[in-house]
């Protein structure tokens, strides 16, 4: 969002400008600091920022005040001489409106809780502010004084000297500010006298110039002497934290511990706070050795650095005078930081050791958190992508000289759309969640898992965790696809997968995605809940579709796709009452392009509305030219009936064509969308009253099923071919058909047997009271001119009454 960049942009400009407020201040250090002032600057430099702004904003408020009343001054000086102008009103009300934020901000500051450091951009905004505040001083310089009396002249020379003076006293903690502010004023005053020649160019240039050397030499004289001063405060510091260890004030209370040892790590005492850091009932351990009480408390280093350095300390592989470090993780999920030296008592002439145990648990939970948020994927908790592919490149280089085939896998959901649609966004927010966690618990042992973005993971399999990939992938998607609960709802899930595989050898992540990806679009066009595994064939099919993609929009403004009728009939007498219409495609390369794929790429391009408003439009203008009353049936994609005005669209079409709603025929597939989807409910409800007859399409497969006949707000149900094809040998089919009719009549519905070749079908399903057949056993697919020259035989259409 442009908002968003505008503030990126401002944080970026901020920091550089504290970069070289921070560069500059170190410059003056190094020139005038004692030894060891500049590092123990740049070591605490976010308190050195701190103590800046305090400084800046112990100030700001008079400072602001000062503006204010300055540029009143000015506005009532111009009004006296009868100078007065809009414009000078308008840049007083812009002085007030940055003072005022000035102001606003000094308040704040006080009124909020103190931080003990300060960012970069700290600095860095007041340099801004300071280089916009001397911007804005310069207008009476430049629009003032040329044309002014030598009162006003007078006037605005000392209320500059004045506001140079003022701001430099005001920001001489931060160098670069005061040295930007007191520099654009200076010049700018220089450059009306040379520009304008108000004033004599030699005495005044040489005041000018005498008076910026010495507030610029006065404010870097301030500037080391405050820096100077907090060098000493921060050294004060770190010797007084330095006194209050070794004085053990800390013990007990501030969680760290002194201790000292003999050569077996035996603690010359162990009070009751240390026995609290560990987590253990005070003495619990009479020995009083270091290693024994932190495996009584089941400490354990917490990176591969800290379990080495624990390793080398358990079995006293420390030479004289070698430090040790580590940080250790304890069974009360408290860390620990050990850290001693071995040297050699001057008393006693023997080895023995000496340092201290500190609580650090608080900035390692931080830590922790940092890098999570750094690391995972904030909504499912698995990793993010970056990391994903971080972690991946090194195992694959890891496993290079292995045998055996890793494989990657890239999940995607089917149904995140239709489930945001549907219940709201919250309850697809919690598909994601459960696929993701489901994902990432399916998964082999060692197994990386990331949520890519939106719907979409991926993982790596490490080789030898998969015997049958095909039959494990198809076990993912069973096990991903049970339904959940949410607020109530039985929520469906959905997934497609594709996976590719490679030798250890030839493993490369590039490659391995990509072909994952050709594999999970290869699943997603067959429909949902598919798993494929990659194939060559798959790169040339996605080919294929990319550029029939950009062609197809192409070829529908150029009347490129076309319609062919498959015509409806009376299975009694085969008298045609209507017709399908059938999309084709002749594509310049590939020839025969499917209706099915013409759909699939229609709706990955968002097309579909647009595809559906072609095919409609061209079917209802030659059903125009059809004498007597037959019907139209055009096919509709799901998708399409969800659009907030697609019924009033239809119904536009058939009035355009001057057509009555009951010659149109809308065939959809998926039943269960009609019940559950509030758009279509009210789309299909629209329809229906106009007099559009809604056909329940392929019935029989699917989602569908005789449940859904009795509540479906539908008119006609087509049989699907599958069930036709064996009704004539077949008793088990014949018994479903007969069922199916005998359902239909009951609750009013007319049954299309689709997929007729036989006359025996035929005779079948004349017998089981089906009316109406479609198939090659009557006309297959033919012309718009072949149609009308059929119905020109026949006298007249008539659509039989329900039965």
């Amino acid at each position: 969002m442009p908002h968003i960049a505008a503030e990126g942009m401002a944080m970026g400009v901020f920091e550089r400008l504290g970069r070289l407020s921070d560069q500059l201040t170190g410059r003056l250090l190094r020139k005038h600091s004692a030894p060891g002032g500049t590092d123990l600057v740049k070591d605490r430099q976010g308190f050195v920022r701190k103590a800046q702004l305090t400084a800046v904003m112990a100030t700001s408020l008079p400072m602001m005040m000062a503006n204010i009343c300055n540029a009143l001054a000015l506005v009532a000086l111009q009004y006296s001489v009868d100078r007065l102008d809009v414009v000078t009103l308008v840049w007083a009300g812009l002085v007030t409106v940055f003072a005022s934020f000035g102001i606003a901000s000094a308040r704040k500051f006080h009124t909020t809780p103190p931080r003990h450091v300060a960012s970069v951009r700290a600095p860095g905004k007041i340099v801004f502010s300071s280089l916009l505040l001397a911007l804005i001083w310069c207008f009476p310089l430049l629009f003032l004084v040329p044309g002014g009396n030598l009162l006003q002249v007078a006037f605005i020379s000392a209320l500059t000297a004045g506001m140079i003076a003022g701001g430099a006293l005001a920001l001489y903690p931060v160098p670069l500010a005061g040295s930007i502010y007191v520099t654009v004023l200076s010049v700018m005053a220089f450059v009306t006298i040379v520009v304008t020649g108000a004033l004599p160019l030699l005495p005044f240039g040489l005041v000018i110039g005498s008076f910026a050397l010495i507030v610029t030499f006065s404010t870097r004289r301030h500037t080391v002497l405050f820096l100077s001063e907090m060098i000493g405060r921060l050294e004060a510091e770190r010797q007084r934290d330095m006194v209050n260890l070794l004085l053990d004030t800390y013990q007990g209370k501030g969680g760290q511990y002194l201790w000292r040892s003999d050569q077996n790590l035996t603690l010359t005492e162990t009070p009751n706070s240390l026995f609290q850091m560990l987590g253990l009932p005070p003495g619990r351990d009479t020995s009083g050795n270091l290693i024994t009480l932190l495996r009584a408390a089941k400490a354990v280093g917490h990176n591969a650095q800290s379990v080495a350095a624990f390793a080398a300390m358990t079995v006293l592989r420390y030479p004289t005078g070698t430090d040790f470090e580590m940080v250790l993780r304890l069974a009360n999920k408290r860390f620990l930081k050990l850290a001693g030296r071995s040297e050699i008592s001057d008393e006693t002439a023997h080895l023995s050791y000496h340092g201290y145990l500190k609580d650090v648990t608080s900035e390692m939970q931080a830590i922790e958190k940092v890098y999570h948020l750094a690391t995972c994927d904030t909504m499912t908790g698995l990793l993010n992508y970056r990391e994903f592919s971080l972690r991946v490149q090194a195992e694959l280089e890891a496993l290079r000289d292995q045998e055996g085939d890793i494989l990657f896998v890239f999940l995607d959901a089917d149904n995140l759309k239709r489930i945001n649609d549907s219940f709201g966004h919250a309850v697809g927010d919690r598909l994601i969640e459960t696929i993701g966690q489901r994902f990432g618990e399916l998964l082999p042992q060692g197994s990386l898992v990331a949520r890519k973005g939106g719907d979409e993971f991926v993982a790596l399999i490490l080789p030898n965790q998969i015997a049958d990939v095909a039959v494990w992938a198809d076990g993912l998607l069973e096990d991903i696809g049970i339904s959940y609960c949410c607020d109530g709802l039985e929520i469906p899930v959905s997934c497609c997968v594709g996976v590719s595989v490679a030798t250890c050898a030839q493993a490369q992540l590039r490659r391995l995605e990509l072909e994952a990806d050709r594999a999970l679009y290869s699943a997603k066009s067959r429909g949902k809940r598919q798993a494929r595994i990659y194939k060559e064939k798959f790169g040339q099919q996605i080919q294929r579709d990319r550029v029939l993609a950009l062609d197809l929009e192409a070829a529908m403004e150029g009347g490129e796709l076309t319609l062919l009728f498959q015509p409806i009939v009376d299975a009694r007498d085969g008298l045609i009452l209507g017709a399908e219409a059938l999309l084709r495609w002749e594509h310049s390369v590939y020839h025969d392009v499917t209706p099915e794929k013409i759909v699939s790429i229609a709706q990955c391009e968002g097309l579909g509305p647009k595809l559906f408003e072609y095919v409609l439009g061209h079917a209802l203008s030659h059903a125009a030219h059809w004498s007597g009353t037959g019907f139209v049936a055009v096919n509709m994609h799901s998708a399409d009936l969800q659009m907030m005005n697609c019924s009033t669209r239809i119904l536009e079409a058939l009035q355009q064509q001057g057509l009555p709603a009951d010659r149109l025929w809308l065939e959809v597939t998926e039943a269960e969308l009609l019940l559950e989807n509030g758009p279509v409910q009210d789309n299909i409800t629209a329809l229906r009253a106009a007099g559009v007859r809604v056909v329940i399409d392929e019935f029989g497969v699917g989602n569908t099923s005789l449940s859904h006949l009795a509540t479906s707000p539908s008119d006609i149900v087509k049989i699907d071919k599958n069930l036709i094809a064996h009704c004539d040998r077949n008793d088990s089919s014949r018994i479903i058909i007969q069922a199916m009719q005998s359902l239909a009549f009951l609750n009013g519905f007319q049954m299309v047997a689709v997929g007729v070749e036989r006359a025996a079908q035929r005779d079948m399903l004349i017998a089981a009271g089906v009316r109406m057949a479609q198939g090659f056993a009557f006309h297959g697919p033919m012309l718009p001119s072949d149609l009308l020259a059929k119905l020109a035989m026949q006298q007249s259409f008539r659509l039989p009454a329900a039965s």
